[in-house]
Formats: structure tokens, C-alpha cells, sequence
């Protein structure tokens, strides 16, 4: 969609480059719908990270996140890994503390 109107790649251009000189920029927001990132701290002070898929096809994405725990799994999860979403799926991830 920015390919094909030149405004809105200024626009994402320019606040991102806002973002980003006013430090506020994280990993995730490199990640773009369909792919929705939510995150927050349990009370014992865990970051929980929520990824999830709000498409019919499978996508990946690499997880720069520190390394942790898939809680639906109880697999472990590597900062660096690629990790693959199924068709409107989630991942939950509880990082290591």
C-alpha cells in the first residue's frame, strides 16, 4: 500500500524517524500487520509478550526479545530465533528474568 501512494511512505518515513530520535522506538515495532505485538509485566516482574497473527496465512518473524518461555508450549525461546505463526494464531512468551 506505501508502494503505491509516495505520502503515506513519507508519513510512516517521518515518524518513524521521530520515534526513533526521540528514543522511544522498540524492537517490535519493526513488526507490521498482520502481526500484533502486546506486552506487559506479571507480579513477579516477567515480561509477558503476546504475538498474534490476524491473517489466514502462516507468517514468521524473528524474536529479538530477551530469551524465554512459549507458555502454551512450555517450549524455550531464544533471543534471535525465527518463529512462525500459524493462520490467526497467538504466542505468548514470558521472558526470562
Amino acid at each position: 500500500m506505501e508502494r503505491d501512494n509516495p505520502s503515506l511512505l513519507i508519513q510512516k518515513t517521518t515518524l518513524v524517524s521521530a520515534v526513533k530520535e526521540a528514543g522511544l522506538w522498540h524492537a517490535e515495532q519493526e513488526l507490521a500487520f498482520p502481526i500484533v505485538v502486546k506486552s506487559g509485566k506479571n507480579k513477579a516482574g516477567s515480561f509477558i509478550r503476546y504475538y498474534f497473527n490476524y491473517s489466514a496465512a502462516a507468517v514468521s518473524f524473528p524474536y529479538v526479545q530477551g530469551s524465554g518461555v512459549e507458555l502454551m508450549s512450555g517450549c524455550s525461546i531464544l533471543s534471535g530465533e525465527t518463529m512462525e505463526l500459524q493462520p490467526w494464531g497467538f504466542l505468548v512468551i514470558k521472558e526470562a528474568i
